[in-house]
């Protein structure tokens, strides 16, 4: 059987990790809402600002609140969907749910712009790949910008 292309399996109403799941879901859905929420206020406010002709806040409070913005939580966001695009439980070993890097203490090790430890539970995850701490190429170095 092929998993859900959008919205939730009912299967896992009788799942025995339901409640992990399931937290955590609504968790990435909130966070999707919130981003979208808050870049929509803050182009609203451009948009207050450019009728008042108040150029300089643009250059000033825009620029820089969207950059914030959608530079960390933005990309937090881009990392949800990258995480749920590759990863699956019916997918073979090196992309399985199981191997999945956690976004928690991806997004905290770059906030304290620290290099992520190997996780030793994934050590079967990715043989000749080094994917273990990085779900794409490129993510340590782009983290650090």
């Amino acid at each position: 059987s092929e998993p859900y292309p959008f919205g939730l399996d009912p299967a896992w109403q009788a799942a025995t990790n339901k409640i992990g799941f399931l937290n955590t879901y609504k968790m990435k859905i909130s966070l999707i809402f919130g981003v979208v929420h808050m870049t929509f206020g803050v182009m609203l406010s451009l948009w207050n600002k450019l009728s008042r002709k108040q150029y300089h806040q643009v250059l000033l409070e825009f620029i820089p609140q969207i950059v914030f913005l959608l530079g960390i939580f933005g990309y937090l966001v881009i990392m949800i969907f990258i995480k749920w695009i590759m990863y699956g439980a019916n997918v073979a070993d090196p992309f399985s749910e199981h191997c999945a890097p956690n976004l928690l203490i991806t997004f905290i090790n770059m906030m304290l712009m620290k290099e992520a430890d190997v996780d030793i539970k994934m050590d079967k995850c990715h043989g000749a790949i080094n994917y273990e701490i990085y779900m794409y190429p490129g993510q340590g170095g782009l983290q650090k910008l």
